[in-house]
């Protein structure tokens, strides 16, 4: 969602380039093995992820993308 909002071109190219593998007649009738290993594209996980968090702003994605996970250097 945070790529999304920051950088919609990044985003729309990723989200080309996934549409490219998976009509892509070596990958017809396959799973779609995504980054979040579901059978959703990366453009209905975004729409899943701003219908639960479209309310938290691009600074407070921030803020959590900074504090958590291995943006994470220090144990606060």
């Amino acid at each position: 969602m945070r790529l999304a909002r920051r950088e919609p071109t990044a985003f729309q190219a990723w989200a080309a380039a996934e549409h490219r593998k998976l009509t892509h007649p070596k990958w017809a009738h396959t799973r779609n093995h995504g980054v979040f290993a579901n059978d959703l594209t990366l453009v209905q996980n975004l729409e899943l992820a701003e219908k639960a968090f479209g309310h938290i702003s691009t600074e407070e994605l921030d803020h959590w993308r900074m504090s958590r996970g291995h943006a994470n250097t220090s144990r606060l």
